[in-house]
């Protein structure tokens, strides 16, 4: 799971060429040491720098810069040019619970096309952070530069099936909602409440939902066009009868979800 860290000012200049030409700027990392942040339930200690551009991983325990410029067409993925780096060396211990082991030799910057709507932006990433000898040491300020390609070209799309008959067009619907993920248990009781006639077969009994995480910004990325069943495990339906002791065990994607494209936890 990726997470967004505190906000801290960024300090930055950027400027750009003619349309189709070269586009350039310049970035200035404002560093702290040591800071505690909260990912998820768990405290973690960081080096940070301006959140909004600050990527963490949680699961790798990495750290990157990565930032989406706004430009007039797609990016030249191959253009991309890392110049006038200045670092500054740093100690084991000013990496907090960052894994030294997965720190590389060289910042691996990339940057790729990317559509938005209408609007096209230039996904720029790199590691902040490299391995010097024994040692380390972190980018203070850099300078980047890339080229837009002539033709407009999008990266595919995935292909999106209308509905020609929705889940919802036919049976009985209840409806209830979670606001944190984790496994949910429905009894006959909450059923009853939701006005559900419990004297049927609980065999016949779905659950639907495509969980509380907010629509992809970006058009290309997949979304279901209809409702999805969810996995469920009931627990006594196998005599044919919903029994006071009986109840239905599932997953619930909440609304407490990371959404990198607006980089908060809340669904807005």
């Amino acid at each position: 799971m990726k997470y967004r860290l505190p906000l801290y000012i960024l300090l930055y200049s950027l400027f750009s060429l003619t349309s189709f030409g070269q586009q350039s700027g310049v970035f200035t990392l404002q560093w702290k040491d040591n800071v505690t942040s909260s990912v998820g339930d768990v405290a973690v200690t960081l080096p940070e720098f301006q959140s909004q551009y600050m990527y963490y991983d949680a699961d790798n325990k990495r750290l990157y810069f990565s930032t989406n410029v706004p430009v007039t067409a797609a990016v030249n993925p191959n253009s991309l040019r890392i110049t006038n780096i200045v670092y500054e060396s740093i100690t084991r211990s000013q990496l907090g619970n960052l894994s030294p082991d997965r720190i590389g030799n060289d910042v691996n910057a990339s940057i790729e096309a990317i559509k938005s709507r209408n609007d096209w932006y230039a996904k720029l990433r790199l590691s902040p952070i490299v391995k010097e000898g024994s040692g380390y040491k972190r980018i203070k300020s850099f300078s980047y530069s890339y080229t837009l390609n002539q033709q407009r070209t999008i990266k595919s799309v995935n292909s999106f099936t209308s509905i020609s008959n929705s889940v919802l067009a036919s049976g009985a619907w209840y409806r209830f909602y979670v606001e944190k993920s984790g496994v949910y248990k429905v009894t006959k009781g909450f059923l009853k409440q939701l006005g559900f006639d419990t004297n049927t077969d609980p065999r016949n009994i779905k659950i639907y939902g495509n969980g509380g995480r907010m629509l992809p910004l970006i058009n290309e990325v997949d979304y279901p066009a209809d409702l999805a069943e969810n996995a469920i495990r009931f627990v006594g339906e196998e005599d044919g009868s919903f029994d006071n002791s009986d109840y239905i065990l599932f997953y619930a994607e909440g609304v407490d979800n990371w959404n990198n494209d607006s980089r908060t936890h809340s669904n807005l």
